[in-house]
């Protein structure tokens, strides 16, 4: 005498032959929550906005989150693009900044996204250049007494307020007393940056130090200014000397001081991947240098604070607020600190590339992504290969890791796949003490979840939808393949399910015997009779909840369970 019966639920171990499976793990587990033990199924993804783009999206943003309606200013790019908000202090213009292997890194903020069009519609260069014109001085006026050799130099400003380096600089010796007459400044940068004005500046020497000091403001379109000010009117020291844009393809930015301008940048490569740490420092990387900005200035980096990996950097992403995760072609590591000049690196031991950039993922404790053995977790506490008890390599490889796009979603890693003949999304969970796998039939280019809802928003088709918001999907589960004593006949069928009617399989000897049941109530009933066999599964199919599913040889046997 015989009873089966399935109170708890889990998800899938591919790894595991069918009959070795434990006791609540499944062979199938399809669009299911997998909640609290019982099977819950996710809701039909729901039409949020029709895209806007004429490609196919493998990007998207939602601009503009304290909207009430998720319907407005979706950023859509039709390349691999990382978008991360600005950490700028008192902000109401939403700064949003973006980079991509194929766009220099750029910015854009809520008076430059409204319109029509594909979104965003408009944006500027991320950073602002120095003045490449040498500044023409001449002394003017009477003056008299002691001569002063005076250092001057100018810095571009944004209608931000974003502040450059400054120019190269021009020297001039006058007398006590005099102006200086200075013409010649460039009336903007080449490129679409948004600069509006620029600021003069001019060296006070010191018993410790020379310093350059604020001298006056011009518009961007004035070429001339005459320094007319006294030393004690001299305003704040020069804040921008060594800051320099991100790093670009698109021309040779000039390194080192307001006294050494005219370093050729070092690195060809286009700065992207843009991502967040704490203390408002924004990173990115070139080739195989990790790039820093200032403290809560995006605009502004600085060559000597960038590390460099042994091997060309795939992907970057912040965690935990204090520390980045970097991907590589091999090796992973972790940065941590809160200030650029002060970063610590630490290379992981693990011979794990990341395969595909989109499937970096922070979540609560920790960055996953894909490699080519499984999905790697960088956490606090070092790294390693968390799917180890799901998949062999081989297994792996059959998704196309290098394929894989995910986002995190109420706590799970939610992956797209295409292997050019299939594609599909798989669900893992790792916040039990085993990892646990779901997949689900549910297609998409791209997706974007927005931390201030913990919703989740893909990609489908021509339309940007959210994940999990309709109604139910028809979920799948079938059991391991449980082994019985003898060749016998499970004749009857009992399902606990939260509405009806659900849909009860019994496969017998490896599938060769089949027997299906559409349930209607709670009550035990009779499963077909008169074939005996030695192993058995159990699938069930529906769109509601399940709490338990039993079969068993007699009427006598259900009851008891």
């Amino acid at each position: 005498m015989t009873a089966l019966v399935l109170k708890v639920f889990d998800g899938m171990y591919p790894v595991a032959n069918n009959r070795l499976l434990k006791e609540s793990a499944a062979q199938i587990a399809r669009n299911t929550k997998i909640s609290g033990g019982s099977l819950r199924p996710y809701g039909q993804p729901t039409t949020t906005v029709a895209k806007r783009s004429g490609g196919t999206p493998v990007t998207i943003y939602r601009f503009g989150q304290s909207e009430v309606t998720d319907t407005q200013f979706w950023f859509e790019f039709t390349s691999d693009t990382d978008v991360v908000r600005g950490p700028i202090a008192g902000d109401t213009t939403e700064r949003t900044f973006y980079s991509s292997a194929t766009t220099e890194p750029r910015m854009t903020y809520n008076s430059l996204v409204p319109g029509a069009g594909v979104y965003p519609n408009a944006s500027y260069r991320l950073g602002i250049p120095p003045p490449t014109s040498a500044l023409t001085l001449a002394a003017g006026g009477g003056g008299g007494g002691n001569t002063e050799t005076r250092f001057y130099c100018y810095t571009f400003v944004s209608a931000l307020g974003e502040e450059g380096p400054p120019s190269a600089v021009a020297s001039i010796q006058v007398l006590y007393g005099q102006t200086v007459n200075i013409t010649a400044m460039s009336t903007s940068p080449g490129g679409n940056y948004n600069v509006n004005r620029k600021r003069i500046y001019r060296t006070v020497t010191g018993p410790q130090a020379t310093d350059f000091q604020f001298v006056g403001e011009v518009a961007a379109a004035t070429t001339a200014f005459t320094d007319n000010i006294g030393t004690p009117q001299l305003g704040e020291l020069l804040p921008t000397d060594g800051h320099y844009p991100p790093r670009s393809s698109v021309h040779n930015e000039p390194g080192g001081s307001a006294f050494n301008p005219v370093v050729v940048d070092p690195s060809p490569f286009t700065m992207r991947g843009l991502t967040m740490m704490a203390n408002g420092i924004m990173v990115g990387f070139a080739g195989n240098i990790i790039c820093f900005s200032r403290p809560f200035q995006p605009h502004a980096w600085r060559r000597e604070d960038e590390l460099t990996t042994d091997y060309p950097i795939v992907a970057t992403k912040g965690f935990g607020g204090q520390s980045l995760a970097v991907m590589t072609t091999a090796y992973p590591y972790i940065v941590v600190g809160t200030d650029p000049s002060g970063m610590s690196m630490v290379k992981m031991d693990d011979l794990q590339a990341c395969v595909s950039k989109r499937s970096v993922v922070a979540m609560e404790d920790g960055v996953i992504y894909a490699s080519p053995h499984g999905l790697m977790k960088i956490g606090q506490n070092g790294s390693g290969l968390i799917t180890r008890g799901l998949f062999s390599r081989d297994e792996w490889q059959a998704y196309k890791p290098d394929s894989i796009h995910a986002y995190s979603y109420n706590g799970r890693y939610v992956a797209f796949y295409d292997t050019g003949v299939v594609r599909g999304c798989l669900i893992f969970s790792f916040t039990g003490q085993e990892p646990m796998l779901v997949t689900s039939d549910l297609t998409a280019t791209a997706g974007f979840m927005e931390p201030l809802t913990g919703r989740l928003y893909l990609m489908q088709g021509s339309n940007i939808t959210r994940f999990d918001a309709g109604s139910a999907m028809t979920q799948l589960w079938r059991s391991k393949r449980y082994t019985l004593n003898e060749h016998q006949n499970l004749g009857w069928g009992q399902v606990i399910a939260k509405a009806y009617p659900v849909t009860l399989r019994v496969y017998g000897d490896d599938s060769t015997y089949t027997s299906t049941t559409t349930v209607t109530d709670s009550k035990p009933f009779r499963l077909p009779a008169g074939t005996r066999y030695r192993s058995v599964e159990v699938e069930v199919e529906s769109s509601t909840e399940i709490e338990q599913v039993a079969i068993a040889s007699s009427m006598a046997e259900l009851r008891s369970v």
